[in-house]
Protein backbone atom coordinates (compact mmCIF):
# COMPACT_ATOMS: atom_id res chain seq x y z
CA UNK A 1 0.00 0.00 0.00
CA UNK A 2 0.88 3.21 -0.97
CA UNK A 3 1.76 5.99 1.86
CA UNK A 4 0.69 9.69 1.79
CA UNK A 5 1.76 12.15 3.35
CA UNK A 6 0.93 15.72 4.59
CA UNK A 7 2.67 18.75 2.33
CA UNK A 8 1.78 22.13 2.53
CA UNK A 9 -1.75 21.49 3.16
CA UNK A 10 -2.19 19.53 0.41
CA UNK A 11 -1.89 15.54 0.03
CA UNK A 12 0.71 13.98 -2.05
CA UNK A 13 2.47 10.16 -2.63
CA UNK A 14 6.38 9.60 -1.82
CA UNK A 15 8.45 11.29 -4.37
CA UNK A 16 6.04 14.14 -5.65
CA UNK A 17 7.78 17.20 -6.12
CA UNK A 18 5.88 20.31 -4.79
CA UNK A 19 5.89 23.57 -6.47
CA UNK A 20 8.17 26.33 -4.40
CA UNK A 21 5.42 29.06 -4.53
CA UNK A 22 2.47 27.23 -3.41
CA UNK A 23 3.46 23.86 -2.00
CA UNK A 24 0.85 22.11 -4.35
CA UNK A 25 2.35 18.86 -6.04
CA UNK A 26 3.25 19.27 -9.54
CA UNK A 27 3.87 17.07 -12.39
CA UNK A 28 6.67 19.16 -14.07
CA UNK A 29 8.19 21.65 -11.54
CA UNK A 30 10.47 23.48 -14.23
CA UNK A 31 7.36 24.48 -16.20
CA UNK A 32 5.12 25.49 -13.15
CA UNK A 33 7.86 27.56 -11.72
CA UNK A 34 7.83 29.39 -15.09
CA UNK A 35 4.33 30.35 -15.20
CA UNK A 36 4.68 31.35 -11.25
CA UNK A 37 8.03 33.83 -12.29
CA UNK A 38 5.90 35.14 -15.25
CA UNK A 39 3.23 36.20 -13.09
CA UNK A 40 5.26 36.63 -10.03
CA UNK A 41 1.60 35.09 -8.34
CA UNK A 42 0.80 38.64 -6.98
CA UNK A 43 -2.61 40.15 -6.41
CA UNK A 44 -1.19 43.59 -7.97
CA UNK A 45 0.29 42.06 -10.92
CA UNK A 46 -3.03 39.89 -12.02
CA UNK A 47 -4.70 43.56 -11.36
CA UNK A 48 -2.15 45.22 -13.51
CA UNK A 49 -2.06 42.69 -16.18
CA UNK A 50 -5.83 42.62 -16.28
CA UNK A 51 -6.08 46.47 -16.93
CA UNK A 52 -3.38 46.23 -19.44
CA UNK A 53 -5.67 43.66 -21.31
CA UNK A 54 -8.66 45.34 -21.04
CA UNK A 55 -7.70 48.81 -21.93
CA UNK A 56 -5.82 47.22 -25.33
CA UNK A 57 -9.00 45.09 -25.59
CA UNK A 58 -11.13 47.79 -25.86
CA UNK A 59 -9.04 50.24 -27.80
CA UNK A 60 -8.93 46.85 -30.74
CA UNK A 61 -12.52 47.20 -30.32
CA UNK A 62 -13.12 50.94 -31.07
CA UNK A 63 -10.78 50.80 -33.65
CA UNK A 64 -12.71 48.02 -35.24
CA UNK A 65 -16.35 49.63 -34.74
CA UNK A 66 -15.08 53.72 -35.85
CA UNK A 67 -13.90 51.33 -39.35
CA UNK A 68 -16.87 49.16 -39.90
CA UNK A 69 -19.56 49.75 -37.67
CA UNK A 70 -19.55 53.53 -37.14
CA UNK A 71 -22.54 55.26 -37.18
CA UNK A 72 -24.76 52.41 -36.84
CA UNK A 73 -23.40 51.62 -33.49
CA UNK A 74 -23.50 55.07 -32.61
CA UNK A 75 -27.18 55.19 -33.27
CA UNK A 76 -28.14 51.73 -31.50
CA UNK A 77 -26.38 52.99 -28.26
CA UNK A 78 -28.07 56.17 -28.90
CA UNK A 79 -24.85 58.03 -28.48
CA UNK A 80 -25.02 61.85 -29.59
CA UNK A 81 -21.45 62.55 -31.52
CA UNK A 82 -22.51 61.58 -35.00
CA UNK A 83 -25.13 61.10 -37.86
CA UNK A 84 -26.71 58.23 -36.31
CA UNK A 85 -28.80 56.49 -38.71
CA UNK A 86 -32.09 55.37 -37.39
CA UNK A 87 -35.12 53.06 -39.38
CA UNK A 88 -37.92 53.76 -40.37
CA UNK A 89 -41.20 52.19 -40.84
CA UNK A 90 -40.13 51.58 -44.31
CA UNK A 91 -37.23 49.71 -42.87
CA UNK A 92 -34.95 52.60 -44.66
CA UNK A 93 -33.25 55.01 -42.93
CA UNK A 94 -32.71 58.39 -42.16
CA UNK A 95 -29.57 60.71 -41.36
CA UNK A 96 -30.27 62.42 -38.40
CA UNK A 97 -27.87 65.39 -37.83
CA UNK A 98 -25.92 67.21 -34.91
CA UNK A 99 -27.44 70.10 -33.33
CA UNK A 100 -24.98 73.05 -32.70
CA UNK A 101 -25.74 75.50 -30.22
CA UNK A 102 -24.42 79.28 -30.83
CA UNK A 103 -24.39 81.30 -27.69
CA UNK A 104 -24.13 84.94 -28.59
CA UNK A 105 -24.08 87.76 -26.47
CA UNK A 106 -23.37 90.91 -28.46
CA UNK A 107 -26.10 93.42 -28.64
CA UNK A 108 -26.61 92.22 -32.23
CA UNK A 109 -25.54 95.14 -33.90
CA UNK A 110 -21.32 94.21 -34.95
CA UNK A 111 -19.80 92.30 -36.92
CA UNK A 112 -19.90 89.36 -34.74
CA UNK A 113 -23.82 89.21 -35.00
CA UNK A 114 -23.83 89.66 -39.05
CA UNK A 115 -20.84 86.51 -38.70
CA UNK A 116 -23.70 84.73 -37.17
CA UNK A 117 -25.84 85.57 -39.48
CA UNK A 118 -24.04 83.79 -42.28
CA UNK A 119 -22.66 80.99 -40.60
CA UNK A 120 -25.76 78.92 -39.46
CA UNK A 121 -27.87 80.53 -42.77
CA UNK A 122 -24.38 78.43 -44.91
CA UNK A 123 -24.30 75.32 -42.31
CA UNK A 124 -25.10 72.03 -44.11
CA UNK A 125 -28.16 71.18 -42.92
CA UNK A 126 -28.32 67.66 -43.40
CA UNK A 127 -25.45 67.52 -41.05
CA UNK A 128 -25.81 70.18 -38.45
CA UNK A 129 -29.11 71.65 -37.02
CA UNK A 130 -28.36 75.35 -35.21
CA UNK A 131 -29.70 76.65 -32.55
CA UNK A 132 -29.08 80.33 -31.31
CA UNK A 133 -29.38 81.53 -27.62
CA UNK A 134 -29.07 85.49 -27.60
CA UNK A 135 -29.20 88.00 -23.90
CA UNK A 136 -30.87 90.92 -26.18
CA UNK A 137 -32.89 91.35 -29.37
CA UNK A 138 -32.35 92.59 -32.56
CA UNK A 139 -33.62 92.76 -36.75
CA UNK A 140 -30.53 90.26 -37.14
CA UNK A 141 -31.38 87.78 -34.82
CA UNK A 142 -34.59 88.78 -36.12
CA UNK A 143 -33.49 87.47 -39.27
CA UNK A 144 -32.30 84.18 -37.88
CA UNK A 145 -35.69 83.62 -36.89
CA UNK A 146 -37.16 83.71 -40.12
CA UNK A 147 -34.60 81.17 -41.37
CA UNK A 148 -36.80 78.50 -39.38
CA UNK A 149 -33.92 78.33 -37.12
CA UNK A 150 -34.70 78.01 -33.37
CA UNK A 151 -33.47 81.29 -31.39
CA UNK A 152 -33.99 81.77 -28.04
CA UNK A 153 -33.72 84.99 -25.95
CA UNK A 154 -32.71 84.79 -22.14
CA UNK A 155 -32.41 88.30 -20.55
CA UNK A 156 -28.81 88.82 -18.73
CA UNK A 157 -28.58 88.09 -15.23
CA UNK A 158 -26.96 90.80 -12.94
CA UNK A 159 -26.60 90.34 -9.31
CA UNK A 160 -24.97 93.54 -8.80
CA UNK A 161 -25.08 97.28 -10.18
CA UNK A 162 -23.64 98.75 -13.14
CA UNK A 163 -19.71 100.11 -12.75
CA UNK A 164 -19.51 103.40 -11.53
CA UNK A 165 -16.82 105.50 -13.92
CA UNK A 166 -15.86 108.10 -11.25
CA UNK A 167 -14.67 107.71 -7.84
CA UNK A 168 -11.44 106.72 -6.05
CA UNK A 169 -12.62 105.96 -2.95
CA UNK A 170 -12.26 102.02 -1.11
CA UNK A 171 -16.34 102.07 -1.82
CA UNK A 172 -16.56 102.37 -5.51
CA UNK A 173 -13.57 100.47 -6.09
CA UNK A 174 -15.30 97.75 -4.04
CA UNK A 175 -18.40 98.50 -6.27
CA UNK A 176 -16.85 98.25 -9.45
CA UNK A 177 -14.88 95.16 -8.29
CA UNK A 178 -18.45 93.14 -7.30
CA UNK A 179 -19.83 94.79 -10.56
CA UNK A 180 -17.24 92.93 -13.06
CA UNK A 181 -16.41 90.22 -11.32
CA UNK A 182 -19.22 89.39 -8.78
CA UNK A 183 -21.72 89.85 -11.80
CA UNK A 184 -19.48 87.36 -13.67
CA UNK A 185 -19.49 84.36 -11.51
CA UNK A 186 -23.48 84.98 -10.82
CA UNK A 187 -23.67 84.77 -14.72
CA UNK A 188 -21.50 82.00 -15.48
CA UNK A 189 -23.70 79.81 -12.33
CA UNK A 190 -27.40 81.05 -13.12
CA UNK A 191 -27.32 81.40 -16.91
CA UNK A 192 -24.71 78.39 -17.09
CA UNK A 193 -26.97 76.51 -15.27
CA UNK A 194 -30.26 78.24 -17.46
CA UNK A 195 -28.37 76.95 -20.85
CA UNK A 196 -27.34 73.64 -19.66
CA UNK A 197 -31.17 72.87 -18.79
CA UNK A 198 -31.50 73.61 -22.74
CA UNK A 199 -28.52 71.88 -23.70
CA UNK A 200 -30.10 68.77 -22.06
CA UNK A 201 -33.86 69.47 -22.95
CA UNK A 202 -33.08 69.88 -26.72
CA UNK A 203 -30.30 67.07 -26.45
CA UNK A 204 -27.67 69.54 -28.28
CA UNK A 205 -24.01 67.82 -29.05
CA UNK A 206 -21.72 70.45 -29.02
CA UNK A 207 -21.60 74.41 -28.10
CA UNK A 208 -20.08 77.19 -29.90
CA UNK A 209 -19.49 80.62 -27.89
CA UNK A 210 -19.82 82.67 -31.12
CA UNK A 211 -18.06 85.93 -29.77
CA UNK A 212 -15.49 85.16 -27.63
CA UNK A 213 -15.10 83.13 -24.29
CA UNK A 214 -15.20 85.98 -21.79
CA UNK A 215 -18.09 87.04 -23.41
CA UNK A 216 -19.79 83.68 -22.84
CA UNK A 217 -18.59 82.27 -19.97
CA UNK A 218 -22.15 80.76 -18.87
CA UNK A 219 -22.08 79.08 -22.03
CA UNK A 220 -18.68 77.44 -21.34
CA UNK A 221 -20.13 76.34 -17.79
CA UNK A 222 -23.16 75.10 -19.57
CA UNK A 223 -21.34 72.54 -22.16
CA UNK A 224 -19.45 71.27 -18.92
CA UNK A 225 -22.17 70.77 -17.34
CA UNK A 226 -23.72 68.31 -19.89
CA UNK A 227 -20.65 67.37 -20.76
CA UNK A 228 -20.61 68.22 -24.10
CA UNK A 229 -17.91 70.19 -26.26
CA UNK A 230 -17.49 73.77 -26.36
CA UNK A 231 -16.29 75.87 -29.67
CA UNK A 232 -14.96 79.28 -28.82
CA UNK A 233 -14.61 81.73 -31.66
CA UNK A 234 -12.35 84.49 -31.11
CA UNK A 235 -13.78 87.64 -32.88
CA UNK A 236 -11.76 90.33 -31.63
CA UNK A 237 -7.57 90.86 -31.46
CA UNK A 238 -7.38 92.32 -27.83
CA UNK A 239 -4.95 90.95 -25.20
CA UNK A 240 -6.71 87.17 -23.34
CA UNK A 241 -8.25 88.13 -20.21
CA UNK A 242 -7.04 86.39 -17.13
CA UNK A 243 -9.82 84.59 -16.56
CA UNK A 244 -9.78 82.80 -19.82
CA UNK A 245 -6.79 81.16 -18.66
CA UNK A 246 -8.49 78.86 -16.06
CA UNK A 247 -11.43 78.65 -18.36
CA UNK A 248 -9.75 77.39 -21.38
CA UNK A 249 -8.58 74.00 -20.68
CA UNK A 250 -12.61 73.24 -20.71
CA UNK A 251 -12.61 74.20 -24.13
CA UNK A 252 -12.42 71.92 -27.05
CA UNK A 253 -10.98 74.01 -29.36
CA UNK A 254 -10.90 77.49 -30.51
CA UNK A 255 -11.07 79.50 -33.49
CA UNK A 256 -9.10 82.82 -34.10
CA UNK A 257 -9.39 84.98 -37.38
CA UNK A 258 -5.78 86.65 -37.71
CA UNK A 259 -2.48 85.14 -36.96
CA UNK A 260 -1.56 87.77 -34.06
CA UNK A 261 -4.50 86.21 -32.15
CA UNK A 262 -3.74 82.70 -33.42
CA UNK A 263 -0.12 82.98 -31.51
CA UNK A 264 -1.48 84.28 -28.56
CA UNK A 265 -3.83 81.46 -28.24
CA UNK A 266 -1.58 79.06 -29.55
CA UNK A 267 1.00 79.87 -26.96
CA UNK A 268 -1.39 79.99 -24.02
CA UNK A 269 -3.34 76.18 -24.95
CA UNK A 270 -1.24 74.71 -27.69
CA UNK A 271 -1.29 74.50 -31.15
CA UNK A 272 -3.18 71.43 -31.60
CA UNK A 273 -6.07 73.59 -29.93
CA UNK A 274 -6.21 76.56 -32.16
CA UNK A 275 -7.69 76.93 -35.78
CA UNK A 276 -7.34 79.79 -37.70
CA UNK A 277 -10.34 80.16 -39.79
CA UNK A 278 -11.32 83.44 -42.03
CA UNK A 279 -14.86 85.49 -41.95
CA UNK A 280 -16.41 85.16 -45.10
CA UNK A 281 -19.53 86.73 -46.64
CA UNK A 282 -22.80 85.50 -48.53
CA UNK A 283 -21.88 86.32 -52.39
CA UNK A 284 -25.29 85.57 -53.62
CA UNK A 285 -26.78 88.29 -51.63
CA UNK A 286 -24.71 90.92 -53.08
CA UNK A 287 -25.52 89.99 -56.44
CA UNK A 288 -28.44 92.06 -57.63
CA UNK A 289 -28.04 95.71 -55.64
CA UNK A 290 -29.67 98.86 -56.42
CA UNK A 291 -27.49 101.39 -56.05
CA UNK A 292 -29.24 104.34 -58.36
CA UNK A 293 -32.29 104.14 -55.94
CA UNK A 294 -29.37 104.95 -53.26
CA UNK A 295 -27.66 107.56 -55.56
CA UNK A 296 -31.35 109.38 -55.99
CA UNK A 297 -32.31 109.18 -52.16
CA UNK A 298 -29.16 111.43 -51.00
CA UNK A 299 -29.31 113.70 -53.77
CA UNK A 300 -25.91 111.90 -54.95
CA UNK A 301 -25.07 114.01 -58.66
CA UNK A 302 -24.60 111.64 -61.92
CA UNK A 303 -20.31 111.51 -61.92
CA UNK A 304 -20.15 112.62 -58.28
CA UNK A 305 -17.10 110.56 -56.65
CA UNK A 306 -18.73 109.22 -53.05
CA UNK A 307 -17.23 107.66 -50.54
CA UNK A 308 -18.28 105.64 -47.43
CA UNK A 309 -17.01 104.27 -44.12
CA UNK A 310 -19.79 101.59 -42.66
CA UNK A 311 -18.97 101.71 -38.26
CA UNK A 312 -20.09 101.67 -35.33
CA UNK A 313 -20.05 105.26 -33.58
CA UNK A 314 -17.55 104.20 -31.26
CA UNK A 315 -14.16 105.06 -30.12
CA UNK A 316 -11.22 103.85 -31.68
CA UNK A 317 -13.57 102.76 -35.54
CA UNK A 318 -11.76 106.09 -37.77
CA UNK A 319 -14.66 107.86 -37.97
CA UNK A 320 -12.48 111.00 -36.63
CA UNK A 321 -10.02 110.29 -39.21
CA UNK A 322 -12.66 109.66 -42.00
CA UNK A 323 -13.88 113.44 -40.92
CA UNK A 324 -10.68 114.99 -41.54
CA UNK A 325 -10.00 112.95 -44.60
CA UNK A 326 -13.08 114.09 -46.26
CA UNK A 327 -12.36 117.80 -45.44
CA UNK A 328 -9.36 117.15 -47.04
CA UNK A 329 -10.47 115.57 -50.17
CA UNK A 330 -13.34 117.98 -50.47
CA UNK A 331 -10.89 121.21 -51.21
CA UNK A 332 -10.02 119.36 -54.31
CA UNK A 333 -13.22 117.62 -55.37
CA UNK A 334 -15.80 120.26 -53.94
CA UNK A 335 -18.73 117.70 -55.68
CA UNK A 336 -17.63 114.51 -53.57
CA UNK A 337 -19.75 113.06 -51.11
CA UNK A 338 -19.09 111.25 -47.66
CA UNK A 339 -20.87 109.43 -45.77
CA UNK A 340 -21.02 107.72 -42.12
CA UNK A 341 -23.16 104.42 -42.39
CA UNK A 342 -23.72 102.90 -38.71
CA UNK A 343 -25.62 104.08 -35.57
CA UNK A 344 -24.02 105.05 -31.64
CA UNK A 345 -24.75 101.82 -29.69
CA UNK A 346 -25.01 103.91 -26.36
CA UNK A 347 -28.10 105.36 -24.70
CA UNK A 348 -26.97 108.93 -25.01
CA UNK A 349 -25.70 109.14 -28.06
CA UNK A 350 -22.59 111.08 -27.18
CA UNK A 351 -20.05 109.69 -29.65
CA UNK A 352 -22.19 110.45 -32.87
CA UNK A 353 -23.08 113.98 -31.35
CA UNK A 354 -19.35 114.47 -31.04
CA UNK A 355 -19.02 113.78 -34.29
CA UNK A 356 -21.10 116.04 -35.92
CA UNK A 357 -19.93 118.83 -34.16
CA UNK A 358 -16.57 117.98 -35.53
CA UNK A 359 -18.15 117.65 -39.35
CA UNK A 360 -19.69 121.18 -38.63
CA UNK A 361 -16.09 122.42 -37.40
CA UNK A 362 -14.59 120.99 -40.52
CA UNK A 363 -16.78 122.72 -42.63
CA UNK A 364 -18.32 119.83 -44.44
CA UNK A 365 -22.45 120.88 -44.27
CA UNK A 366 -24.07 118.35 -46.36
CA UNK A 367 -21.44 116.94 -48.00
CA UNK A 368 -20.76 114.41 -45.05
CA UNK A 369 -24.14 112.29 -44.11
CA UNK A 370 -24.77 110.35 -40.81
CA UNK A 371 -27.07 107.82 -42.18
CA UNK A 372 -27.70 105.96 -38.81
CA UNK A 373 -28.64 102.13 -38.68
CA UNK A 374 -29.32 101.00 -41.98
CA UNK A 375 -30.49 97.31 -43.55
CA UNK A 376 -29.98 98.30 -46.94
CA UNK A 377 -26.44 98.27 -46.29
CA UNK A 378 -25.21 96.41 -49.69
CA UNK A 379 -27.51 98.74 -52.15
CA UNK A 380 -25.39 102.09 -50.11
CA UNK A 381 -22.08 100.10 -50.31
CA UNK A 382 -22.84 99.45 -53.84
CA UNK A 383 -23.71 103.20 -54.33
CA UNK A 384 -19.75 104.08 -53.29
CA UNK A 385 -17.05 104.61 -55.36
CA UNK A 386 -14.55 103.56 -52.70
CA UNK A 387 -14.93 102.38 -48.89
CA UNK A 388 -12.84 103.16 -46.11
CA UNK A 389 -12.29 101.55 -43.23
CA UNK A 390 -10.06 102.89 -41.02
CA UNK A 391 -10.32 101.50 -37.06
CA UNK A 392 -7.34 102.52 -35.54
CA UNK A 393 -7.73 101.55 -31.87
CA UNK A 394 -10.73 99.31 -32.12
CA UNK A 395 -9.54 95.45 -31.56
CA UNK A 396 -10.99 94.23 -34.57
CA UNK A 397 -10.91 90.68 -35.15
CA UNK A 398 -11.77 90.27 -38.97
CA UNK A 399 -13.59 93.47 -40.52
CA UNK A 400 -16.28 91.69 -42.66
CA UNK A 401 -17.02 95.54 -44.68
CA UNK A 402 -13.86 95.51 -46.42
CA UNK A 403 -14.84 91.56 -48.00
CA UNK A 404 -18.39 92.98 -48.41
CA UNK A 405 -16.66 95.58 -50.60
CA UNK A 406 -14.63 93.62 -52.57
CA UNK A 407 -17.75 91.12 -53.18
CA UNK A 408 -19.27 94.30 -55.05
CA UNK A 409 -16.15 95.25 -57.12
CA UNK A 410 -15.49 98.15 -54.84
CA UNK A 411 -11.55 99.30 -53.77
CA UNK A 412 -10.97 99.29 -50.40
CA UNK A 413 -8.06 101.66 -48.21
CA UNK A 414 -7.92 100.12 -44.71
CA UNK A 415 -5.29 101.02 -41.82
CA UNK A 416 -2.31 98.47 -41.11
CA UNK A 417 -3.93 96.71 -38.22
CA UNK A 418 -4.47 92.79 -37.60
CA UNK A 419 -7.61 92.83 -38.64
CA UNK A 420 -7.31 94.00 -41.80
CA UNK A 421 -4.12 92.19 -42.69
CA UNK A 422 -5.73 88.88 -44.95
CA UNK A 423 -8.24 91.51 -46.37
CA UNK A 424 -6.78 93.77 -48.96
CA UNK A 425 -3.34 93.34 -50.62
CA UNK A 426 -1.66 97.10 -50.87
CA UNK A 427 -2.02 98.84 -54.32
CA UNK A 428 -3.71 95.95 -56.29
CA UNK A 429 -7.57 95.42 -54.07
CA UNK A 430 -6.89 98.87 -52.72
CA UNK A 431 -4.39 100.69 -50.33
CA UNK A 432 -2.97 100.19 -46.85
CA UNK A 433 -3.00 103.75 -45.01
CA UNK A 434 -2.22 107.39 -46.26
CA UNK A 435 -5.62 107.83 -46.26
CA UNK A 436 -6.34 111.25 -47.88
CA UNK A 437 -3.16 110.38 -50.42
CA UNK A 438 -5.09 107.24 -51.58
CA UNK A 439 -8.42 108.41 -51.88
CA UNK A 440 -7.27 111.54 -54.16
CA UNK A 441 -4.93 108.91 -56.32
CA UNK A 442 -8.79 106.89 -56.78
CA UNK A 443 -10.58 110.17 -57.31
CA UNK A 444 -8.22 111.16 -59.81
CA UNK A 445 -7.92 107.97 -61.50
CA UNK A 446 -11.20 106.29 -62.58
CA UNK A 447 -9.92 103.15 -64.40
CA UNK A 448 -7.18 102.59 -61.48
CA UNK A 449 -10.09 102.67 -58.87
CA UNK A 450 -12.32 100.10 -61.64
CA UNK A 451 -9.12 97.90 -61.69
CA UNK A 452 -8.08 97.04 -58.15
CA UNK A 453 -12.30 96.60 -57.78
CA UNK A 454 -12.30 93.63 -60.37
CA UNK A 455 -9.35 92.44 -58.65
CA UNK A 456 -10.84 92.73 -55.40
CA UNK A 457 -13.90 91.07 -56.47
CA UNK A 458 -12.44 87.89 -57.31
CA UNK A 459 -10.40 87.58 -54.27
CA UNK A 460 -13.69 87.75 -52.57
CA UNK A 461 -14.82 85.03 -54.61
CA UNK A 462 -12.33 82.79 -54.23
CA UNK A 463 -11.05 83.03 -50.86
CA UNK A 464 -14.15 84.72 -48.65
CA UNK A 465 -17.11 82.71 -49.57
CA UNK A 466 -18.49 82.41 -46.01
CA UNK A 467 -20.11 78.57 -47.56
CA UNK A 468 -16.38 77.95 -47.79
CA UNK A 469 -15.76 79.01 -43.93
CA UNK A 470 -18.65 77.10 -43.27
CA UNK A 471 -17.00 73.93 -44.34
CA UNK A 472 -13.77 74.55 -42.04
CA UNK A 473 -16.32 75.23 -39.12
CA UNK A 474 -18.18 71.95 -40.12
CA UNK A 475 -14.69 69.79 -40.41
CA UNK A 476 -13.99 71.44 -36.90
CA UNK A 477 -17.16 70.14 -35.31
CA UNK A 478 -16.70 66.76 -36.30
CA UNK A 479 -12.53 66.23 -35.41
CA UNK A 480 -13.84 67.88 -31.61
CA UNK A 481 -17.14 65.45 -31.69
CA UNK A 482 -15.15 62.80 -32.69
CA UNK A 483 -12.09 63.63 -30.02
CA UNK A 484 -15.01 64.05 -27.78
CA UNK A 485 -16.60 60.59 -28.62
CA UNK A 486 -12.97 58.74 -27.90
CA UNK A 487 -12.31 60.63 -24.74
CA UNK A 488 -15.59 58.98 -23.64
CA UNK A 489 -13.53 55.84 -24.20
CA UNK A 490 -10.19 56.57 -22.87
CA UNK A 491 -8.79 56.90 -25.80
CA UNK A 492 -7.12 60.72 -26.35
CA UNK A 493 -6.14 62.17 -29.59
CA UNK A 494 -5.60 65.96 -31.04
CA UNK A 495 -8.41 68.09 -31.57
CA UNK A 496 -6.97 69.95 -34.69
CA UNK A 497 -5.07 67.36 -36.41
CA UNK A 498 -2.38 68.84 -38.32
CA UNK A 499 -2.80 72.68 -37.72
Amino acid sequence: MTSVTLKGGHLSAPGTEMCGYCQSPVRNVRRTTRVHDRREYSREGHKRALSAVIDEMEQLFWRFEHAFLGTWERSIRGARGGLSLRSKGNGGNVAMPRKVLFVESSLGSGGSAFSLLRLVKSLDQTRYQAHVVVFHDSDIFQQIRSLGIPVHTIPFFQLFGRREPKGRGLWTWGRNYCSVYGNLAAEAVYDGIRLARYVRREQIDVVHLNNGLYENVSGAVAAHLARIPCVSHVRGTVGIPKIEKYIAPFIAAIITLNHRVFEEYALMCGREKVRLIRNGVDLDAFENPDPERIRREFDIAPGAFAVGTFVRLVDGKGVAEFITTASRVSREHGDARFFVIGHDPSKNGHFEASMRKLAGEAGLGDRLTFTGWRNDRIDIMAAMDVVLQISTTFPEGMSLAPLEAMALGKPVIVTNIPGYEFCVDDEKTGFVVALTEKVLILARDNNLARRMGQEGYRKARSQFDVRLTARQVEKLYDQVLDHHERGRRGRVVPVCEGQ
